[in-house]
């Protein structure tokens, strides 16, 4: 009679258990996850690549690693992991492997790929003098960048003029500076610059006093990249309203080769002054695909004598 109570009681669990809904039991792993110190993974929505996270959950203090892999015409842009608390853990990177120490709390895994034209340059870390560059600014990095390689400075020691307009010198002046020209050498700081821009064909010497447009800029860096021996040829010349014939073809190379969009040069007016803030942004992003493509300054040869 025992044995067949004991049976019935069994039975009776087993069929409650039966009956219980599925999240009960999800719940529980949850529960003890919690009291485990194991928390979730989430990997963020992308685009244009792969990610491979080591795990969907990790223990408090337990090595995860991440895979980004970019599809081909795009580069791996960021990878961050932040926590539900805001808080960003500390990333180590070995040859395109990510890894993060799990914290306390479930994270969410971010990986942005761009456009391979597209990537940022690498921003040098130092204390900008200028009063009117935050480091909120839209082009507070490419300043950085320009100011840390010597291609522009201030209107003075402590204003960079972020809005005010570039002139045909000064950007002759940078173009020369990024080819290696000493531009200090001589008093008047314009004199070298203008002088290599002459004779390498990126400006004719003319109004090098007046504001330079926007098409007109971008003119003089694809004619600067032909002149370092760059292919600077189309497929296809962009239509753009607003945009000159003669600029036509290096405006489509720049936007080619993401310097900027093709949405942003139809919103902006191209034949309208650049600004020195506009200007640092493509100059910038010259000097990054210089240094990711390893082109040397062109060597004069001596004329003979």
């Amino acid at each position: 009679m025992k044995m067949k109570t004991v049976i019935s009681v069994l039975l009776s669990l087993l069929l409650a258990f039966s009956l219980l809904p599925v999240s009960a039991f999800a719940s529980d792993v949850a529960a003890q996850d919690a009291l485990m110190l194991i928390f979730g993974i989430e990997v963020a929505p992308y685009e244009n690549g792969s990610v491979e996270v080591s795990s969907e959950r990790g223990s408090t203090g337990s090595d995860i690693t991440i895979t980004a892999v970019a599809d081909e015409g795009y580069a791996v842009e960021s990878v961050s992991v932040a926590g539900e608390s805001g808080a960003e853990c500390e990333l180590t990177e070995n040859e395109g492997v990510y890894s993060f120490k799990m914290p306390s709390e479930a994270v969410v895994v971010t990986v942005v790929f761009a456009a391979a034209g597209e990537t940022e340059p690498e921003v040098p870390v130092l204390e900008l003098p200028f009063e009117d560059v935050a480091v909120t600014d839209m082009y507070y990095a490419d300043i950085c960048y320009v100011y840390a390689k010597n291609l522009m400075n201030g209107i003075n020691g402590t204003l960079f003029a972020p809005n005010n307009y570039m002139t045909r010198t000064m950007a002759a002046t940078v173009l020369a500076r990024i080819d290696g020209v000493d531009t200090a050498a001589d008093e008047d700081w314009t004199a070298a610059g203008l002088e290599w821009a002459i004779a390498n064909g990126i400006t004719d010497g003319s109004g090098m006093e007046d504001p330079i447009t926007r098409e007109q800029l971008l003119v003089m860096l694809y004619r600067f990249a032909a002149y370092k021996g760059i292919d600077v040829t189309v497929d296809t010349v962009i239509p753009l309203p607003g945009v000159s014939d003669w600029a036509a073809e290096a405006v489509s190379w720049v936007i080619a080769n993401g310097y900027i969009s093709a949405e942003a040069a139809e919103l902006i007016d191209v034949s309208a002054p650049a600004t020195r803030g506009e200007a640092a942004m493509l100059f910038a992003r010259l000097g990054a695909m210089l240094e990711a493509i390893a082109v040397p300054p062109v060597e004069e040869i001596p004329e003979e004598t």
